[in-house]
């Protein structure tokens, strides 16, 4: 249920969001907050959970800026071939025309933030 605050602001218990696979086709992603939702350059705002050796390949998004906060567990980020190890509380920033990859080196929780390039 999405409870509405005077028209300007949303509440969305995330136990209460389905879960859906991802585009990158690793874990699952419960959407916080979407491009039409925000009325901003925020394309999503996400919880992703990837189990123990799910990987995200590969991938660059040219016109997207994108923020990782790991929320639990560990992973390794690879960005332009470069491996950032991060566990519980790291933050990574990613920005637009990085090739980036996501590697689960233990079940892990992650926000994604998505955020266009003007």
């Amino acid at each position: 249920m999405v409870l509405e605050f005077f028209k300007k602001s949303m509440k969305k218990p995330l136990n209460e969001i389905q879960a859906v696979a991802t585009s990158h086709k690793a874990g699952l992603k419960r959407v916080l907050l979407s491009a039409n939702e925000s009325g901003c350059s925020i394309t999503q705002i996400a919880i992703t959970d990837l189990k123990a050796g799910e990987v995200a390949a590969v991938h660059v998004h040219e016109d997207m800026q994108e923020g990782f906060y790991v929320m639990s567990g560990e992973l390794d980020i690879v960005l332009d071939g470069k491996t950032e190890h991060c566990v519980a509380d790291d933050f990574v920033w990613v920005e637009c025309g990085t090739r980036h990859e996501l590697r689960a080196q233990t079940d892990v929780r992650v926000m994604t933030i998505g955020c266009a390039k003007n």
